[in-house]
């Protein structure tokens, strides 16, 4: 056999040729005691991921036919493969490894300071935030890039894509503000009310997300509206976000109060590695996220939907919250 193959948390199955982290299979109901293999790519690592062969060094009898098995990342993140055992150990021939008929789905809509990046430095929050739950729910991140709230709501590849993938149980975070530079609050507040009623229209359960906050300090020390995402014409979209959470009586994580808190906390210079700088990446990019930031700013939506007490934090993984 070839060494071990790295694998993302993100698996795509067709047309990816590399991945990121190291892949471990394990049975399903994991105890300290269940035994654990690392996977390696049979007959050298393929040029694509599509339709591949791993082998499982499990020893003869180690397995029970009634034993099921969960294929995770190293991080503990559920791989969505199938996997077929094949050859005369072990047996049966085949077992199918997928994802729970009703397992929880959480959608993220939202723009590029919660994307998936796939080329550094740039990172979304959302990006980082599977790595905070335990196997259940999927995060599908549907974060756009330049996305405002009514370019959200119109575009076909955004919200109407999105929309009819929704169903009951599953979970939006909806965090737009940033690209809302010229909407008027009338106009926000009507925005935000029809993705909500989107979503609730589908079965799902909305969940607002203020914005993070942009790392433009003042002379005080603190930062400043464009900082804490007043747009252009004096609008202060995390207010009005707070206020139409109220009149909808439906949950808020505020990430711009979270994250106001953590960057101002640390101070102008030693915040920054939260954000993009010329010396470590080559831009200075006072609102997208370093990876570094992105896994903060995730812990932080984290701790919200914890506090929050959501039907998701009971799938949260307690070590890696920042309380």
């Amino acid at each position: 056999m070839s060494p071990q193959f790295p694998l993302t948390r993100r698996v795509f199955l067709g047309g990816v040729s590399a991945l990121a982290a190291t892949a471990v299979a394990r049975p399903a109901a994991t105890r300290a005691a269940d035994p654990e293999v690392r996977l390696h790519w049979l007959d050298g690592g393929p040029a694509a991921a599509a339709d591949c062969t791993f082998g499982v060094p499990w020893p003869r009898g180690t397995l029970s036919r009634n034993v099921p098995l969960a294929l995770h990342t190293a991080d503990g993140v559920p791989v969505p493969l199938q996997v077929r055992l094949t050859g005369p150990v072990p047996r049966p021939a085949w077992l199918a490894v997928t994802p729970r008929p009703r397992a929880p789905r959480i959608f993220v809509l939202s723009d590029s300071t919660a994307a998936d990046w796939a080329n550094p430095p740039k990172n979304g929050w959302a990006q980082a935030l599977p790595a905070f739950f335990r196997a259940g729910p999927s995060v599908r991140n549907y974060a756009q890039s330049g996305a405002g709230t009514a370019g959200y709501l119109t575009d076909p590849r955004y919200f109407p894509r999105v929309r009819p993938m929704i169903r009951p149980g599953d979970t939006a975070l909806i965090q737009l503000a940033h690209n809302d530079k010229q909407t008027t609050e009338a106009g926000y507040r009507a925005n935000l009310a029809l993705l909500v009623d989107g979503v609730r229209q589908q079965g799902g359960a909305a969940v607002l997300v203020t914005p993070p906050v942009r790392h433009r300090f003042g002379a005080d020390g603190k930062l400043t509206p464009l900082g804490l995402v007043v747009n252009n014409l004096g609008v202060d979209l995390p207010a009005v976000m707070r206020d139409v959470a109220r009149g909808e009586g439906i949950p808020l994580l505020d990430l711009t109060a979270r994250s106001q808190a953590l960057v101002e906390g640390l101070g102008e210079a030693a915040s920054w590695p939260l954000y993009l700088t010329l010396a470590h990446d080559g831009v200075d990019d006072a609102t997208h996220l370093s990876r570094y930031g992105a896994e903060r700013y995730a812990a932080l939506v984290a701790d919200a939907v914890a506090e929050a007490r959501l039907p998701l934090a009971r799938f949260l993984r307690p070590g890696r919250l920042r309380r």
